[in-house]
């Protein structure tokens, strides 16, 4: 079992690297949810639609795999 030192540091890490991460995303309109479940990312380009004909992959996941995963568009 790990120590309370190497959670609190990677805690650390991990809120450094998610407001980085929301930081960048807000820039370019894209909201991020947390996957606690899985480890998983998911960034939704909020002003984009592939429905209505818009540039279709924005929205993808990061999955703790190190993958990335485009979702299907309509």
């Amino acid at each position: 079992m790990s120590d309370i030192n190497e959670l609190e540091k990677a805690a650390l890490e991990l809120a450094a690297l998610y407001k980085k991460v929301k930081d960048i995303a807000s820039a370019q309109d894209f909201g991020v949810e947390l996957d606690d479940y899985d480890g998983e990312v998911r960034l939704e380009d909020w002003l984009n639609s592939s429905c209505y004909g818009e540039e279709a992959g924005r929205t993808f996941v990061a999955r703790a795999d190190g993958k990335i995963w485009y979702p299907s568009s309509c």
